[in-house]
């Protein structure tokens, strides 16, 4: 009898809690790379290639003052978010978004890759590349 009471009350118990929660939330879908935080607040591609010249001048201006890890991370910060806006650049104007892969490419090569970056050539580079986001820009 005890144990006829026990699941009873059990059962009641269960009822009770579909009525509170008739349905579990859905789980959020998952993003294959989390959105960067830069380009968050972006409502166009020129608004978000142009936000992405703040980490691009900030590689620039720890490279001039010889620190390079911070170049070098602020680079990928910058090479993160065009990697997300790369193919929309490229469908607006094939031949700037080319450009800039080129450079992003050399710059890569010169500040990553370059255990010890020659410091002139690339700011060079990394300011060739500022140049092309910056005519590019107005294409967009």
């Amino acid at each position: 009898m005890v144990h006829c009471c026990y699941f009873r009350s059990i059962a009641h118990l269960g009822l009770g809690l579909l009525f509170l929660f008739p349905a579990l939330p859905e789980p959020l879908p998952a993003l294959a790379t989390p959105p960067d935080p830069i380009l968050a607040q972006a409502t166009d591609l020129k608004t978000s290639l142009s936000q992405l010249l703040v980490p691009l001048r900030g590689a620039i201006a720890a490279l001039k003052a010889a620190d390079v890890p911070k170049a070098r991370l602020a680079f990928l910060e910058f090479k993160r978010g065009w990697d997300q806006i790369d193919d929309a650049v490229e469908k607006q104007t094939d031949a700037g978004a080319e450009a800039i892969d080129d450079q992003v490419e050399r710059v890569e090569d010169l500040l990553i890759e370059t255990p010890n970056p020659d410091r002139p050539q690339t700011v060079f580079a990394l300011e060739r590349l500022e140049q092309l986001i910056t005519t590019t820009m107005p294409k967009l």
